[in-house]
């Protein structure tokens, strides 16, 4: 409806505008109306400034560049989102847990975490999600895509933030680092599980006997003493582990691959721990010590079979200790 000479007002919500395109692209929003259709995928669009900034994503334009990183972007709207990260001012503060971002939006998908409903329901497992992008990165696991992929030693992921982190183990860049010790860390989630060494902190306890653990992994890996489970099965001799990684070294037995090589003697181990035991035998180096006879190992498991002659009878009656454990 035309008011003025100068004014376009919308009938349905009284919203007023200066130019009558405008007023012509605002009518679209009720009647849902997507007018402009992509050339290249078909996708349709209300706006020609839409349909503009989606078409820069089949020309892969990202004309817009941060001068701090040199990082690029599409949309200008984006650089400058992307440059209060170098100012690293968070202004945009949660209410429920007082966590600070730096973007506006950000905050906003934050705050679905709160939420007690999670609308987005995978139609494969049932679980539910606070986001549809979260439910979308979600289905990749069933389907076993793993669409970004590293340029560099072409391992592949199934998100973007994980090859982003994957690629600073080339490039070394380790921004995150510990204001106690100063060491550096790749991820945000390492440098928060280090601070814990400083603090003495272990908030995962066990439900079972309540031991308390620093780290989520280390609980998981004590619940198997109660569990007894071993999942994790070798396919040539079908002996069982508790543990993926113990598997692993298991597995090297078979091989006969021994990739950890003493670099005095040239020696190899098919275990990274044998080799270290190795190592402390050019150093004359003997950590284990026995406190009834103070004779000395060089492995924790030669002194735990030597303390068993102190705990046997028939050792202490027919074997005198100055016998078994001769001064060296």
């Amino acid at each position: 409806m035309l008011t003025t000479q100068t004014s376009f007002a919308c009938d349905l919500c009284k919203k007023t505008f200066t130019r009558k395109q405008s007023f012509i692209s605002h009518r679209l929003k009720h009647t849902n109306k997507k007018a402009l259709t992509c050339g290249a995928c078909s996708k349709t669009f209300a706006h020609r400034s839409t349909l503009y900034t989606h078409f820069k994503t089949h020309t892969k334009e990202r004309p817009h560049v941060c001068d701090v990183c040199n990082k690029t972007f599409a949309q200008k709207a984006h650089l400058t989102s992307h440059l209060l990260i170098h100012k690293q001012e968070k202004n945009h503060v949660c209410v429920y847990c007082e966590k600070a971002f730096t973007l506006k939006r950000s905050l906003t998908v934050h705050l679905l975490t709160h939420a007690p409903e999670k609308p987005f329901v995978c139609h494969l497992c049932s679980k539910g999600f606070h986001s549809k992008n979260v439910l979308k990165a979600h289905l990749l696991i069933h389907t076993n895509e793993k669409p970004h992929q590293c340029n560099i030693c072409n391992r592949a992921f199934t998100q973007r933030a994980n090859l982003k982190t994957h690629l600073r183990t080339h490039t070394n860049i380790k921004p995150y680092t510990c204001n106690v010790c100063n060491k550096a860390f790749t991820q945000k989630s390492s440098l928060t599980s280090h601070t814990l060494v400083h603090t003495k902190e272990k908030p995962h306890t066990c439900v079972i006997c309540k031991a308390a653990f620093a780290y989520r992994a280390a609980l998981r890996r004590h619940l198997v003493v109660h569990t007894k489970e071993t999942p994790h099965v070798c396919d040539i001799c079908y002996r069982a582990f508790p543990r993926r990684g113990a598997l692993n070294q298991h597995v090297l037995t078979h091989s006969n691959t021994k990739p950890h090589v003493c670099e005095v003697c040239n020696r190899a181990f098919s275990r990274k721990d044998n080799l270290n035991a190795h190592a402390l035998t050019h150093l004359q180096r003997k950590p284990h010590a026995c406190d009834k006879c103070s004779k000395s190992f060089v492995r924790k498991d030669s002194l735990n079979k030597h303390l068993l002659m102190h705990e046997s009878k028939y050792f202490e009656d027919f074997f005198p200790v100055s016998a078994l454990c001769p001064e060296d």
